[in-house]
């Protein structure tokens, strides 16, 4: 079979044989009721926005645009943890988020250092889950 022309109950059949046992298994894993998702692979009904997203959630290597729309990586990418620099990385960055924090709460501009804290939360996320070639080559 074509994987464009395969359903999303079809795909999500092919993920729960991937990853359960069963589909029993498959459910519980998931969160959802067992019918549920009998319902779905046999094509009876389609699965809501709810059983998607713990999909998406239980499986963060099922690449969404290939379970939703039938196009992209239809295969399982096995995503490598966080290596150890990045996690030492943003051990300092909170570190440094706290200090901040206390440093211009004692100016009393503690305004700004909720801003400046929000800040480097997203430069970090940006760093750990886009993992740019520029920033690894330092």
């Amino acid at each position: 079979m074509n994987q464009m022309e395969t359903t999303i109950n079809q795909r999500i059949e092919m993920v729960a044989s991937k990853f359960a046992k069963n589909q029993s298994d498959f459910a519980k894993k998931i969160g959802k009721p067992s019918q549920t998702i009998s319902n779905i692979i046999a094509g009876r009904s389609n699965p809501s926005f709810e059983v998607i997203q713990a999909i998406l959630e239980i499986f963060p290597q099922i690449d969404p645009f290939w379970l939703i729309l039938g196009k992209g990586n239809s295969q399982f990418v096995e995503k490598s943890p966080p290596d150890k620099y990045v996690i030492s990385l943003e051990d300092r960055v909170a570190e440094q988020a706290a200090t901040i924090r206390v440093l211009l709460g004692k100016s009393g501009n503690v305004s700004l250092a909720g801003t400046y804290s929000f800040f480097l939360t997203i430069v970090v996320t940006f760093v750990v889950h886009s993992k740019p070639t520029w920033f690894i080559q330092l």
